[in-house]
């Protein structure tokens, strides 16, 4: 992911009337960041649905379809983006 980051100097962009510097540095922390936490998220929804399971099944599935549904559809709006 970070390795796809060609950028290697900071730029300044206009963005809500004020300027802003984006530094590449920064941008790759934030990229490792919310993949960190993602990471971290599913490995809690795992241990969360077995205990949910435990007592109500339909919940757990219920929370699994969600997931799944997010991750497509997550999908299929960043293939819209994408330039081959």
């Amino acid at each position: 992911m970070a390795e796809q980051y060609t950028r290697t100097k900071p730029i300044v962009r206009v963005i809500g009337g004020k300027k802003k510097i984006i530094d590449p540095k920064i941008t790759v922390q934030s990229m490792f960041n919310w993949f960190y936490w993602a990471i971290n998220l599913g490995a809690l929804s795992s241990i969360i649905t077995t205990n949910i399971e435990k007592t109500i099944m339909w919940i757990s599935s219920t929370v699994n379809t969600i997931s799944h549904s997010n991750s497509l559809d997550q999908s299929y709006v960043s293939s819209l983006r994408n330039v081959l």
